[in-house]
């Protein structure tokens, strides 16, 4: 065995801390050839042990590299990590009414739903966390999902089902062109929920969606005409465009304005931050006691 190849093998063994990962690794390049190494390897273990469930299933999701791009917050915005709170903050009793009704009708006939036996649930909040981030503005609300399909939940089970979803939606929604800004056009998206009554929350809940190469981005807000607009101009979307494989562009101009303290979140606590990146606002993801 060559030194390379000796060196490779200890850096994946101590970087797993399993010795079978250091066999298959030197199993892996002996089969593959001189032009085998670590990246190579590590995209090997996602197509072959990605859908695994369980320990492995969550280290070797591919949705861990969409993380890495969400866009932080542009100026005066706070960004915060997905979480259930904020469907209470989005959707009215009404609208998640209506969409618990569609979804349960996407899903007729899966066994594992009719009798509530769901499996993976794990890897599909890890695949929500990954994908998904919450902005506020004051008692401005946009909520960005990014949908790679070559990076999808690591689940067969929930691939199937959110394909389900898709697809029925895709049947009762109707779209508007709304506005292209950063070289990207937006398109407004209507269906039964948004439609639905919004109760008592401020401003309606609105639905965008727009295309990065291959790369869906879908917005739900709960925000002015204004601040949609404010915040489509000024998210960095290149970490994104770098995602699609599609040319980074000049970052956005941000609006000079005071920062504004973030008003309470409806249901009384804010969701939890992952990202810590130091002193809150001015782009940068903050810790919320």
């Amino acid at each position: 065995m060559s030194i390379a190849k000796i060196m490779g093998v200890t850096a994946i063994a101590g970087l797993a801390g399993l010795g079978a990962f250091a066999v298959d690794y030197s199993v892996q390049w002996n089969k593959a050839g001189a032009e085998f190494s670590g990246p190579q390897y590590v995209m090997s273990l996602y197509d072959r042990f990605g859908d695994s469930g369980g320990t492995l299933g969550l280290i070797l999701r591919k949705s861990a590299m969409v993380y890495a791009v969400l866009p932080e917050a542009p100026h005066g915005w706070f960004a915060y990590e997905w979480n259930e709170a904020i469907d209470d903050i989005l959707y009215s009793a009404k609208q998640a009414e209506v969409f618990a009704k569609h979804a349960e009708t996407a899903q007729l006939g899966i066994p594992e739903f009719e009798f509530n036996q769901l499996p993976d649930l794990d890897l599909l909040e890890a695949y929500h966390s990954d994908t998904s981030v919450y902005y506020e503005y004051g008692d401005h609300g946009v909520a960005l999902w990014v949908n790679d399909p070559t990076k999808p939940v690591n689940s067969a089970f929930w691939r199937a089902a959110l394909d389900r979803m898709e697809a029925h939606f895709d049947k009762i929604e109707s779209k508007q062109s709304y506005a292209r800004l950063q070289d990207l056009t937006w398109v407004e998206v209507f269906s039964p929920v948004e439609k639905a009554s919004n109760a008592h929350l401020p401003y309606k809940l609105r639905h965008f969606e727009a295309q990065i190469g291959e790369v869906e981005l879908s917005l739900t807000t709960r925000a002015s005409d204004k601040m949609i607009r404010s915040f489509m101009e000024q998210v960095d979307l290149n970490g994104i465009r770098h995602l699609a494989g599609q040319p980074v562009a000049d970052a956005p101009a941000q609006m000079a304005r005071a920062e504004p303290k973030p008003a309470p979140v409806r249901t009384g606590s804010k969701p939890q931050v992952t990202r810590l990146t130091g002193a809150c606002g001015n782009g940068t993801f903050c810790k919320v006691d």
